[in-house]
């Protein structure tokens, strides 16, 4: 956190939990053929962009290290980079358990490079 922070990046909370939500909207909504799945992520950051815009200009002493329009973009677009890999996280962790079983369940893939 510390290499991010001295990069001008800062994380919302308020911002991940949007971009999540609304991520998990579309995931259920519009977005319910699997191949169109991966446009979540990307859907995710434009939103998080978005909000950091808005968030900048209703309140520009929201993230401390933003002192322009795109320094506000770019704390969203990494907090909602931060709600997509949190959600990933905890859907993996859930599916297999712990990270010994993830990489049992990997060797008996064909990708699997031990």
């Amino acid at each position: 956190m510390e290499i991010l922070s001295q990069l001008g990046i800062e994380f919302n909370i308020s911002i991940a939990l949007i971009a999540w939500l609304i991520g998990n909207i579309l995931k259920a909504v519009v977005l319910k053929d699997n191949n169109k799945r991966d446009l979540i992520p990307l859907s995710c950051g434009v939103i998080g962009g978005i909000i950091g815009i808005v968030f900048y200009y209703v309140d520009p002493t929201i993230f401390s290290t933003a002192d322009n329009v795109i320094s506000a973009m770019t704390c969203g677009i990494a907090s909602a980079a931060l709600a997509t890999g949190a959600n990933e996280l905890v859907k993996r962790t859930k599916y297999y358990g712990s990270a010994d079983e993830y990489d049992a369940s990997k060797k008996g893939d064909s990708d699997y490079n031990a």
